[in-house]
C-alpha cells in the first residue's frame, strides 16, 4: 500500500493508493502554527510501505511532514519534482524546476483522465492555468492571486473597515450588490472568472480547437458555477493526487 500526499500552501490532501485507485481521500486545512496539531491527529495506515509527496509548501512544513511520517510509518519517502520530460509530457519551462510541482502533477494526471490535450485551471491560494497540446507539449501558463488572497488584499488596503469577508454570501447568478462587503466579493469573483474565461477563449483560438477543460483546487466548486459553458468543464478535486499516482504506478 502506498501513501500519496499533496501539500499545498493552505491544505494537505492525502490518500492511500493500491496501484489501481485512490482510497480514503482526505483534505485538511492548516497553517504553520496549526500543523503540529494536525499531524498529531493523522493516523496513517501501518501497511503503508512507500509515501509519495508533492509539496509547494515552505521547507519547514515539508520537514515536519516528513519527520512525522518517519516516526509513524516504516516506509520509504519519495518527493516528486518537475521534470524536463516525463511520461511523454514535455515541460515548457527552460528551467523545469521552476514549474510548480503541483502544476506538473496536474499535467501528469491528464494521462489517467484519458486526455491528450487540456486546459488545466487550479483554484487555490493562487490560480494557475496550464495548456497542454495533443503532442504532449506543455505550452506554458499563467499565475494569478486566488480568491482569498485578492479579498485579503482589498480588506487590508483599500477597505480596512471590513474586518471579515464571508465568501458564503455568494449565490449563483448575476446579482448587483447593495452593500460594500458583497460588492467587493462579487467584483473580485467576476474579475477572476472573466479572466479564466478569456484565457480559455485565447487558448482555444491558439490551438484552433475546443480543448477539454479541467478545473481543480479548493475554490473550484465555488468558481465553477460562474464560468462560461459550465458543462464543458471537468471538475477533478484529486487531480494532483492522480498525477502522483501516475508517477507512483510507474516507479
Amino acid at each position: 500500500m502506498q501513501l500519496l500526499l499533496d501539500i499545498g500552501n493552505s491544505a494537505i490532501k492525502y490518500c492511500l493508493y493500491d496501484g489501481k485507485q485512490l482510497l480514503k481521500v482526505t483534505r485538511e486545512l492548516y497553517t504553520e502554527k496549526s500543523l503540529d496539531e494536525l499531524l498529531a491527529k493523522l493516523n496513517f495506515n501501518p501497511e503503508v510501505t512507500v509515501a509519495w509527496i508533492s509539496s509547494v509548501a515552505s521547507d519547514p512544513v515539508l520537514f515536519k511532514v516528513k519527520q512525522h511520517l518517519s516516526s509513524v510509518c516504516l516506509c520509504e519517502i519519495h518527493e516528486v519534482s518537475s521534470q524536463i520530460e516525463q511520461n511523454g509530457i514535455h515541460n515548457a519551462y527552460s528551467d523545469a524546476s521552476q514549474l510548480g510541482v503541483d502544476r506538473w502533477m496536474a499535467l501528469q494526471a491528464t494521462k489517467s483522465l484519458g486526455l491528450s490535450a487540456a486546459i488545466i485551471v487550479s483554484c487555490g491560494t493562487a490560480i494557475t492555468v496550464d495548456l497542454l497540446n495533443k503532442q504532449g507539449q506543455h505550452q506554458g501558463g499563467f499565475i494569478s492571486a486566488g480568491l482569498g488572497l485578492q479579498l485579503q488584499s482589498l480588506r487590508s488596503t483599500a477597505l480596512p473597515k471590513i474586518e471579515q469577508m464571508n465568501i458564503d454570501v455568494i449565490s449563483n447568478g448575476f446579482n448587483l450588490a447593495c452593500d460594500t462587503e458583497n460588492a467587493v466579493i462579487s467584483g473580485t469573483l467576476y474579475s477572476i472568472v472573466s479572466w479564466i474565461d478569456r484565457v480559455v477563449v485565447e487558448s482555444c483560438n491558439k490551438n484552433n480547437n475546443n480543448i477539454p477543460r479541467v478545473i481543480t483546487g479548493g475554490d473550484a466548486s465555488l468558481l465553477l458555477p460562474y464560468l462560461s459553458e459550465q458543462t464543458r468543464w471537468r471538475h477533478e478535486p484529486t487531480l494532483v493526487l492522480q498525477g502522483i499516482a501516475t508517477i507512483a504506478g510507474g516507479s
